[in-house]
Order: structure tokens, then C-alpha cells, then sequence
């Protein structure tokens, strides 16, 4: 009997290794688990924070967008008043060079005419 013994007590020898083995692995799963979950709300927590700071950019672009259009509309305007001042500069040019062509025109004629008393 003792030989029985021996093979039972071995039998429960490896029966309590396999349940130590099957505890242990019991516990990694659930610690694994735990850090998926911690994983998990961290993640949640990010995209929390990323929603509410898209919020406020969104926000932030809203509020300046009449700014911005009136900046794009003004800077229309300068671009028109620099082509209207650079036409009135020719058209000035033109107009100053006609006046001087005028005044030699004159001078000239003047100076080929003789009045007779």
C-alpha cells in the first residue's frame, strides 16, 4: 500500500502543480486584463481631451473668421487702390508730357511769327 500511496500522493503533487500553474496563469490574465482596461480609459481620457480642445479651436476659427474676411476684403481694396494709383501716375505722365509738348509747340510758333505794325 505504500507504493499506492506514493502514486496518490504524487498524483496530488502534480494535480496541486497544475493548479498552482492554472492560479498563476489566472492571475497574469487577470493583471493583463487590468492593464487593458487602464489602457482603455487612458485612451478614452485622450480622446476626451482631444474632442474638447477641437472644440475650442473650432470655437477659436469661428470667432475669427469675420476678422479674417474683413483683413482678405481690405486687402483687396489696397490691391485696386495700387492699380488705380499706378493708372493715375501714367495718365499724370501723359498728361505732363502733352503739357510740355503744348507749351514747345507754342514757343515754336511764336517764334516764327512776326507781327507788322
Amino acid at each position: 500500500m505504500a507504493g499506492r500511496n506514493m502514486s496518490t500522493d504524487a498524483m496530488i503533487g502534480e494535480i496541486g502543480g497544475k493548479l498552482e500553474m492554472l492560479i498563476a496563469s489566472n492571475k497574469d490574465a487577470s493583471e493583463s486584463r487590468r492593464r487593458t482596461h487602464e489602457k482603455i480609459d487612458a485612451l478614452g481620457q485622450e480622446v476626451h481631451e482631444l474632442r474638447a480642445g477641437l472644440k475650442d479651436l473650432s470655437d477659436r476659427v469661428t470667432e475669427i473668421e469675420p476678422t479674417w474676411k474683413d483683413y482678405l476684403r481690405k486687402q483687396d481694396q489696397v490691391r485696386g487702390a495700387g492699380t488705380l494709383g499706378r493708372a493715375i501716375w501714367k495718365a499724370g505722365g501723359w498728361i505732363l508730357a502733352a503739357a510740355v509738348a503744348l507749351v514747345g509747340f507754342y514757343a515754336w510758333v511764336t517764334s516764327h511769327i512776326t507781327f507788322r505794325p
